[in-house]
């Protein structure tokens, strides 16, 4: 709106420069423009009553679901000649929402949009210089005058962060490499179930992680489970590759944690030389820096969104990490002579793409399985390529989904159906064998309420800090907190300015299949162990944002019959979960045919037809994939 008054403050900073600009004759309206919740608290504690807030959460509801789809599209235009190599291995072509900020981003711009067709003065915190500048555009070309409260100084400090990101990641990077190198080097010869890595007929990738290291040295893989013993007694020779594509881990420490699994352990630092590693992180600054073309995004030039995101994935472990694995795949395929084929977990991230394509660089034709092993939301991105994609996108010969749910929704994005084929549930055996006769207790003594925090430390602080503020007091439940394995709860509780949970609430202790026996409502909030719980016919509340996209994996899985609730305020928290805890037999006895028939769709009973199906050379399984019952 002509002459209205934009102003504009960093989402990080002390709001206090930009608050100055507010002046009581006008009714101002503001919003936070970041995915920092425990920020947008102290934000809207600071703000008070001085300006009414926008609705950001109810907004973004609106617009991600189209915005992440054309985003998709015209990123895929900004291709343009690259090689594809440098295409596939550039985080722009990947697009997941927990790896980028970019579908969050152009869903804030379409939001900004509307907000400025109508009337001002209005105050906005956003986060990201990039989008800061899109925004203060868009408003001068509508005619309003743009007042950023930001300062030199604080863009002056985040380009210098940039530029000390692009220097210092490659240097971490070749440092932490040779130290692992050295360290291998240096210590004693793996030995596991006594086959020698170049007589393996079959490698299993499998993530590692810090969780990983805690377990059980005897615990079966998280990924491949039933399947590694299940070669072996076939006759397959069977290698397990340790994948790491966040902070490298000590190969000792990985060593300790897998060698006592049944399973030779074939070690990356046993093939990888110094000058792979200097490859990556040379490779990794090229296509960090490489120039970019023109993209707009409803008419509006995104290329500066494009190459922030460019600067922060070069300024990271995790490109050089993904670009390592390329020159892994060289050298597994050309050192072991009598490899059949390579299965790996499948999400359609660079760093596979990068593996399939050095597999098939060090020997062509070698047969690549991809695992579809947990749940699809639907902004995840990654899984749904662009029209132009499928010229040349590197993807697994054979793509397995553990459901049959899960084969639609590939095959309804483009997947090739002569590809796609459905195996066993590897990841949740105890699911097959637990669900059907899982009890829950609303109503039955002191039901408990579980809420499950998820890997994203913002997401995880605001439904931690929603949970309390409207369950703390209820009357008669447990209220337990599980936080992820990956963001550890006093993370969580340290960035909500604490250090221990309130009396009201108590960590839950455990694995996740223990939490849930007897939990009679789930609060959750885009985590995968959402499916668990649906499964087993346990009623959900979904806690919506207000400051980032929802993503939900339990969009995409059909039908869930009043399974789930959604609520966004604390007081909606309350509400959902008393009316579930209030439930009667015949509504429980509702959610329990719902999660069995959730259960027939997108799990698949483990058996000799559907472990015969991730064969190397086989192009469908010697019977048919059974459903769960």
């Amino acid at each position: 709106m002509t002459g209205s008054l934009l102003v504009l403050g960093r989402a990080a900073d002390p709001p206090t420069r930009a608050l100055r600009r507010l002046t009581r004759t006008q009714e101002w309206h503001w919003a936070y423009l970041g995915a920092d919740f425990p920020q947008a608290l102290r934000v809207a504690q600071a703000v008070g009553t001085r300006a009414h807030r926008l609705p950001l959460g109810e907004e973004l509801v609106r617009v991600a679901a189209v915005t992440a789809r054309e985003l998709v599209e015209a990123l895929a235009r900004l291709r343009g000649e690259d090689d594809p190599f440098d295409w596939w291995t550039d985080s722009l072509s990947e697009r997941s929402p927990y790896l980028s900020p970019l579908i969050r981003e152009c869903a804030i711009l379409r939001v900004v949009e509307r907000w400025l067709g109508g009337p001002g003065p209005l105050l906005l915190f956003v986060e990201g210089e990039a989008l800061r500048a899109v925004i203060a555009g868009l408003a001068r070309g509508r005619g309003w005058q743009v007042v950023d409260t930001a300062g030199w100084l604080g863009g002056a400090r985040s380009g210098l962060r940039r530029r000390l990101r692009r220097v210092g990641a490659p240097l971490l990077f070749l440092v932490m490499g040779l130290a692992r190198l050295v360290e291998r080097r240096l210590g004693s010869p793996l030995r596991s179930n006594g086959s020698t890595s170049d007589a393996l007929d079959v490698l299993c990738l499998s993530f590692i992680g810090p969780a990983d290291l805690a377990r059980s040295p005897r615990a079966s893989d998280p990924y491949w489970g039933p399947l590694l013993p299940w070669l072996g007694n076939q006759g397959y020779r069977v290698g397990l590759v340790p994948v790491v594509v966040g902070r490298p881990l000590s190969p000792t420490r990985v060593v300790k944690a897998l060698a006592e699994r049944g399973t030779a352990v074939v070690l990356p630092e046993d093939h990888l030389r110094v000058r792979d590693y200097l490859w990556a992180a040379c490779r990794g600054v090229y296509v960090a820096r490489r120039p970019l073309g023109s993209v707009s995004f409803d008419g509006i030039d995104i290329r500066g969104l494009c190459g922030e995101e460019r600067d922060r994935h070069g300024g990271s472990l995790r490109l050089p990490l993904a670009l390592l694995q390329y020159r892994l795949g060289v050298r597994l395929s050309q050192n072991l002579p009598g490899l059949r084929g390579c299965l790996y977990p499948f999400e359609n991230q660079v760093w596979e793409r990068a593996l399939l394509l050095g597999l098939r660089r060090g020997r062509p034709g070698l047969e690549a399985v991809g695992f579809q092993h947990s749940t699809i939301a639907p902004l995840e991105m990654n899984y749904f390529p662009a029209k132009n994609d499928w010229r040349d996108l590197p993807l697994p010969d054979r793509l397995i989904c553990h459901g049959e749910r899960f084969r639609q929704v590939l095959e309804g994005a483009g997947y090739p159906s002569s590809q796609l084929a459905v195996g066993g549930s590897l990841r949740y055996p105890h699911l097959l064998t637990a669900a059907s006769s899982q009890e829950h207790t609303a109503g039955e003594g002191r039901p408990a309420v579980l809420v499950l925090l998820s890997i994203v430390l913002a997401e995880a602080a605001e439904v931690l800090w929603k949970a309390e503020k409207g369950l703390a007091g209820m009357p008669g439940a447990r209220l337990i907190v599980r936080a992820h394995p990956f963001m550890p709860l006093p993370k969580v509780l340290a960035a909500l300015g604490r250090s221990h949970l309130p009396p009201e609430l108590e960590e839950g202790v455990g694995s996740l299949e223990h939490l849930l026996v007897g939990a009679a409502c789930v609060v959750y909030r885009d985590t995968s162990a959402a499916f668990e719980t649906a499964v087993r016919g346990i009623p959900c509340v979904y806690v919506a944002s207000e400051v980032t996209v929802d993503n939900d994996p339990l969009d995409l899985l059909g039908p869930l019959a009043g399974l789930k609730r959604i609520a966004s305020s604390p007081a909606e928290i309350r509400s959902a979960v008393e009316e579930i805890l209030g439930a009667d037999s015949a509504t429980l006895e509702g959610w329990r045919r719902a999660g069995s028939g959730l259960r027939g769709r997108t799990l698949t009973a483990i058996t000799s037809g559907t472990l015969t199906v991730f064969l190397p050379g086989r192009e469908e399984a010697s019977e048919g994939p059974t459903a769960a019952s």
